[in-house]
């Protein structure tokens, strides 16, 4: 027996082996995975989803301000560094990074007449505002560049 003695539950001489050991820490290593996909999943398909179905993803202008890993949030789901975002005179698009489109995101072109700026919600780095009936959080520079 190449275990050790632990007590569980006030009983005394219960042996785990390092097998078992190994074996719960995978298990509970693949559960957490699990539920990680599918949190995000359920987050990409209750915005990026409603989303993509109001706005299809449209062709950018070269011109477009563009930046890249942009953090941005729908109401409680917050998309740190997750978003390629670029805005042109068409619209704001919307890229997802690569881990996003695994659980089922999908480019987004919301145009500027479907984001409404909220009222006293305005920071140096922020805006929030309402896209398509969605409570979003967006950086500010997306408005900037388009004026």
């Amino acid at each position: 027996m190449g275990g050790r003695r632990y007590a569980l539950a006030g009983r005394e001489g219960i042996v785990v082996t390092p097998w078992q050991v190994g074996c719960l820490v995978s298990g509970i290593v693949v559960f957490e995975g699990i539920l990680l996909a599918l949190v995000l999943r359920s987050m990409c398909s209750s915005t990026f989803g409603v989303l993509a179905r109001r706005h299809p993803a449209g062709p950018v202008s070269p011109d477009a301000a563009r930046r890249d890993f942009q953090s941005i949030s729908f109401g409680m789901s917050n998309f740190g560094l997750c978003v390629h975002l670029a805005a042109d005179d068409s619209g704001l698009h919307l890229r997802p990074a690569m881990i996003l489109r695994w659980c089922g995101a999908r480019d987004v072109t919301v145009p500027w007449t479907h984001v409404a700026i909220l009222p006293h919600t305005r920071s140096r780095r922020w805006i929030s505002c309402r896209i398509s009936g969605l409570r979003a959080r967006i950086p500010a520079w997306c408005i900037e560049a388009v004026g």
